[in-house]
């Protein structure tokens, strides 16, 4: 079948995909098979309206998402390494255990425009359903479980364990600052 996406900005075809899914699928479902049609293929994703999209674990590496809206898109396990979300709407999208290494998230909404390297070790921050989540290599944290793991007596390199602690420490901050920033903009 053929599904049409849409710009975010101008409400105008971008593009349409040529997907295989009944007619009678849920619209998350087809806008996440015609999201993976449209990265095979080359086509632009750029500003696309993705709102709610299906993207359990696809392959997104490298990917064109500048300015998209994912608000509430399923992107778990989803490899995004090296994508391009700047200006994207990720608020409300479920980025549990998404690749996010070298990610472009300047100017992002829904998760932090920070992440940290220590050594080749590299972790980001971001906000899902309203709580702070660090991905850090493979592993996913909140800030309690963050601070635990690197602030343990176990934690092997005593350096590296308080660089990681100050970063958790700034990227709470930053990312508490945003939100009350965003009650007050929603009052």
């Amino acid at each position: 079948m053929k599904y049409e996406i849409k710009s975010r900005f101008s409400g105008e075809v971008q593009f349409t995909a040529e997907i295989e899914c009944d007619e009678n699928a849920e619209r998350s479902i087809k806008v996440g098979l015609a999201v993976k049609w449209a990265f095979e293929t080359d086509a632009d994703l750029m500003g696309a309206n993705l709102r709610g999209a299906d993207l359990w674990g696809a392959n997104l590496r490298g990917a064109n998402l500048w300015g998209a809206d994912l608000r509430g898109a399923n992107l778990w396990g989803a490899d995004l390494m090296g994508a391009n979300l700047r200006g994207a709407n990720l608020w409300g999208a479920n980025l549990r255990g998404a690749n996010l290494r070298g990610a472009n998230l300047w100017g992002a909404k829904g998760v932090a425009a920070s992440h940290f390297d220590v050594r080749g070790y590299v972790g980001i921050a971001y906000v899902f359903e309203n709580k702070i989540k660090i991905n850090a290599g493979c592993r996913n944290f909140n800030i309690s479980e963050a601070r635990a793991h690197w602030g343990s007596s176990d934690y092997g390199d005593k350096q590296r364990g308080a660089e990681w602690l100050a970063w958790v420490d700034f990227i709470e901050k930053v990312l508490t600052a945003r939100a009350d920033l965003e009650a007050k903009k929603a009052a």
